[in-house]
């Protein structure tokens, strides 16, 4: 890991997990990276993390970034088009090129170097997520849209 103190918490399984469980065994200090099941630990780590790393190329928005913006999590996430319906780079999060090991590794040291970083983006994501997502915002939205259309 880059920084001492860090601890690296991967929730979830999938193709992946025997890869990367043998870099972690080769590269990494086996007591500061943690594999979790995406059930109530995983929820837990996310809920205590200071910072969410989402790097999929996925098309949908995962609901664990969700989560974390929602709690008030610095997130760092992949710049996709799924993301950037959620994030908005240097004020609910950053967005990183998810194919560059610089850009990713510049803004990982960056939020765990500069605690402002962290505290700059959590509150903004968190009010942004219960605003756009909530479904009583949701609801509200859509009734005014079909008042909209009756008059």
């Amino acid at each position: 890991l880059l920084h001492p103190d860090a601890r690296l918490a991967i929730v979830g399984s999938g193709p992946e997990e025997q890869r990367i469980r043998r870099i972690i065994r080769l590269v990494s200090d086996p007591e500061g990276v943690q594999i979790l099941d995406n059930g109530e630990l995983g929820q837990a780590a996310i809920a205590m993390a200071e910072v969410y790393w989402q790097l999929d190329l996925s098309p949908t928005i995962a609901y664990e970034l969700m989560a974390a913006m929602a709690n008030g999590r610095c997130v760092v996430a992949s710049e996709t088009p799924a993301h950037r319906r959620v994030v908005t780079h240097e004020q609910t999060g950053y967005l990183v090129a998810p194919d560059s090991r610089t850009e990713i590794g510049y803004w990982t040291d960056r939020v765990l170097s500069e605690p402002s970083l962290r505290e700059a983006t959590g509150p903004e994501a968190a009010e942004q997520i219960r605003n756009r997502f909530d479904p009583s915002a949701a609801a509200t939205e859509l009734c005014e849209i079909s008042r909209k259309l009756v008059d």
